[in-house]
């Protein structure tokens, strides 16, 4: 599966849709719990609860296209290769 194929599969384009709507909250995140603990608010799941919660490779993926990191140059192919191998 090529980047362009994973970023068509429908709960990819949810992911990148959500991270993007939120992109100011999201991508400030300094760090990957800081990024999960502002999702979780952000899906309405409370306190202790999303510690145990796997962020789903999706919304990794969507962190990494559209963040801080990707504004400064990841590559599409870079990211799909850094979330799901290849």
């Amino acid at each position: 599966m090529t980047p362009e194929e994973y970023e068509r599969r429908p709960e990819v384009k949810a992911a990148l849709r959500l991270v993007r709507a939120n992109r100011e909250m999201l991508c400030r995140s300094g760090s990957f719990a800081t990024f999960k603990h502002r999702l979780m608010t952000l899906l309405g799941i409370p306190g202790p609860q999303y510690m145990s919660w796997i962020v789903p490779t999706e919304l990794l993926y969507a962190q990494k296209r559209v963040g801080p990191k990707g504004e400064r140059g990841w590559s599409k192919k870079d990211a799909f290769r850094q979330i799901v191998g290849g």
